[in-house]
């Protein structure tokens, strides 16, 4: 059906000069690489004007200047099976690449016209110093982590030493509590001793038998606490304490109190110590992961199966920050998907869908059958002598065989459903 279509086309071109409607700003699909940007120009038309300008054809620039159409603009016939509108050819899928950071190009491996795979590398940076920075961070790496290292080792010994401090402590503070029961207790045997004797003297006979079962009593309680002592003395948990079996001085726990503290207090830096080695480690890992990914950023390699279209530098040249760049480095372009950008009457609009199909015919290659879809339909209309137009995007498939390039014409017929 679209050949009968394109037949009525062409004869129709015979007998009017047609104004290519520019591509659809925006309508193009750039390159999954990273640094792929769009093409400039692709602002909206002012009113009244059809767009103009695609990117260049192999010999010009991708990304300026305008393709010009002499041809006046053709009222098609109504088509009962299909709506019928010219464009300009541009590619759907391009690539604009740039180098990652600044520096020297140490060596351009392609040129215009070449055909390129996904992956190969197009281009690479001098990257002698950037070698040597990363050779620094890492060791800056190295040294922060055996500092954590260090600090972890330390936090242990002392976390170690406190431990053994406040068992120390704990096991002096026993061993005095133990001692004051059996000073009480003899204490209180002196008094009883003393309960007999006057006993004795007085010839009360009852009192001194009661004072003798009491010391019996506190010898037996002394026993206790004596083995109390020996179990605490023996005790693994307090072994290399520093223990007495007689009252322990309030200087002797102030010292192993004070071992506490010190202990505490070494931990407590050991910890800061630990977090700043960590910090330090942190900043010096984020520092060596930008420099390696400048330096993976110093070499371009090509997102996709495609052909160089345009090459802006040659190798020797300096670049400066990548924000800074005006022109990408390579621009290259898949010759095998093309695309051309019609305008539809409001009133057609019904009857265009997305992945709609549609007959593609370039004006230079009139023998040639080319399948197309609907890809993109404009949301943004565009007016022209009072009537309303939308941009749809249709994409194709260039046929082996036949050379369709960037700025040719050409018309779609989009196939009714």
């Amino acid at each position: 059906m679209y050949r009968i279509v394109k037949i009525a086309t062409l004869i129709f071109f015979s007998l009017a000069v047609v104004i290519s409607l520019a591509a659809c700003g925006g309508s193009q699909s750039g390159g999954s690489a990273e640094g792929a940007q769009a093409p400039p120009n692709s602002s909206a038309p002012p009113e009244g004007q059809l767009p103009s300008g695609a990117p260049g054809g192999l010999s010009g620039s991708p990304v300026s200047g305008s393709v010009q159409n002499t041809q006046q603009a053709l009222e098609l016939p109504v088509q009962t099976s299909s709506i019928v509108g010219t464009g300009t050819v541009t590619v759907a899928t391009y690539a604009n690449l740039y180098f990652g950071s600044a520096g020297q190009i140490a060596s351009i491996n392609v040129k215009q016209g070449d055909q390129v795979t996904k992956g190969t590398i197009l281009a690479k940076l001098d990257t002698s110093s950037l070698e040597l920075t990363l050779a620094q961070d890492q060791n800056t790496v190295d040294q922060a982590q055996a500092a954590i290292d260090q600090a972890q080792q330390s936090l242990l010994q002392d976390q170690l030493s406190l431990v053994q401090a406040q068992q120390n402590l704990n096991a002096q503070e026993d061993v005095q509590a133990i001692q004051e029961e059996i000073d009480n207790v003899n204490y209180k045997i002196a008094a009883a001793q003393a309960m007999v004797k006057e006993g004795s003297r007085s010839g009360d006979s009852t009192e001194v038998k009661y004072w003798r079962e009491m010391i019996t009593e506190y010898e037996t309680e002394i026993v206790r606490y004596q083995e109390q002592m020996e179990t605490l003395l023996s005790d693994p948990v307090n072994a290399g304490s520093t223990l007495i079996t007689d009252a322990t001085s309030a200087t002797e726990i102030q010292q192993y109190t004070l071992a506490v503290q010190i202990a505490q207090q070494q931990i407590t830096t050991d910890q800061s110590n630990l977090a700043a080695a960590q910090s330090n480690l942190i900043l010096a890992q984020k520092t060596l992961e930008l420099d390696q990914l400048q330096l993976a950023q110093a070499t371009i390699l090509a997102p996709l199966d495609g052909l160089i279209a345009q090459v802006y530098y040659q190798t020797g040249d300096i670049l400066s920050a990548p924000s800074q760049s005006q022109d990408p480095v390579i621009y290259m372009i898949d010759p095998g998907t093309m695309q051309l950008d019609i305008y539809v009457n409001e009133l057609d609009m019904p009857q265009v869908k997305l992945n709609q199909k549609a007959g593609v015919s370039i004006n230079a290659f009139p023998d040639a059958e080319i399948d197309g879809v609907v890809s993109a339909i404009s949301p943004v209309s565009t007016t022209l002598d009072g009537v309303i137009y939308y941009c749809v995007t249709v994409n194709f498939s260039v046929p082996s065989g036949i050379d369709v390039r960037t700025g040719m014409n050409g018309s779609a017929a989009l196939i009714s459903q």
